[in-house]
C-alpha cells in the first residue's frame, strides 16, 4: 500500500513543479494563518495566551530554531509552535500540527482543530496536493514542498536615521514595502493518513534605502 502511494506522487512529479509567483502566494495564503495568528506577523507570547499560558520565552542557540507545544485534553491532536528565524525569539515563524503530541506539552482544553483550515489531519495525500500542488521531493520520510514568493504590505514603513562619514551628516531614508518569504513544508503520512503537517516561515523584510540627503558639510 505505502509503496503504491509513493509511485503515485513520483508520476505526480512529473513535468516537475515550476514555481508561479502568483500560485505560491496563494498556497501561502492557505496555510499562514493558523487560530487567526499569521506567521512572520504574530507574537509567540500572544498565541500561548490564547490558551491560556504565560509568554514561554524560547529561546535557542546559534539562530536555531526553537518550539514550544500545546496538545488537547485528550491528546489526540497538538500544536507545535515554531520561532527562531534570523535570531528572532518573539514572532511566530512555524508550526506542526500533529495527531501524536508528546507527553511534556502543554495541555489546554481551549484547544481544538481550527475551523476552516484546509489542511486536516487524517488526510489523504491527494487531499494535501490538492492545495499545495505537485510536491518539490518525495521521499519515504516525508513529503515536502516549498514556496517563494514577495508579499506587500498596504502601507510602506518609513525609518529615518541620522549618520556621519568624513565629517558629512547626512540622512539615510530606508523604506519597507513588504517581505520576502521561503516557505518549507512536510508532511508526513501513516500509510496514506496525513499524521504531521508543518509549515516554517524563513522570512526577511524587503527593505531599500530611497536617498541619502546630505544636511550639512564642515
Amino acid at each position: 500500500m505505502i509503496k503504491n502511494i509513493y509511485s503515485i506522487l513520483f508520476i505526480l512529479l512529473i513535468p516537475s513543479f515550476a514555481n508561479s509567483s502568483d500560485g505560491d502566494v496563494a498556497k501561502y495564503n492557505s496555510i499562514s494563518t493558523l487560530f487567526g495568528f499569521k506567521l512572520s506577523g504574530s507574537k509567540i507570547s500572544e498565541v500561548f495566551e490564547k490558551f491560556g499560558f504565560e509568554d514561554p520565552k524560547l529561546h535557542g542557540e546559534k539562530h536555531d530554531l526553537a518550539e514550544g507545544c500545546i496538545k488537547n485534553t485528550d491528546a489526540s491532536f497538538g500544536v507545535v509552535f515554531i520561532t527562531g528565524n534570523i535570531h528572532d525569539y518573539e514572532t511566530l515563524y512555524g508550526y506542526r500540527l500533529t495527531d501524536n503530541p508528546k507527553s511534556e506539552c502543554l495541555e489546554s482544553k481551549l484547544l481544538s482543530f481550527p475551523e476552516g483550515y484546509r489542511i486536516r489531519l487524517g488526510s489523504e495525500v491527494n487531499d494535501v496536493i490538492k492545495v499545495l500542488g505537485k510536491p518539490k521531493m518525495v521521499s519515504a520520510e516525508a513529503v515536502t514542498w516549498e514556496l517563494n514568493l514577495k508579499t506587500l504590505w498596504d502601507e510602506p514603513i518609513i525609518r529615518n536615521w541620522n549618520g556621519k562619514l568624513g565629517g558629512e551628516k547626512y540622512k539615510k531614508v530606508v523604506i519597507s514595502r513588504g517581505e520576502y518569504h521561503t516557505v518549507l513544508i512536510r508532511a508526513v503520512f501513516r500509510i496514506n493518513s496525513l499524521a504531521s503537517f508543518e509549515v516554517v516561515d524563513y522570512s526577511e523584510t524587503d527593505s531599500y534605502i530611497e536617498n541619502i540627503n546630505e544636511l550639512t558639510r564642515h
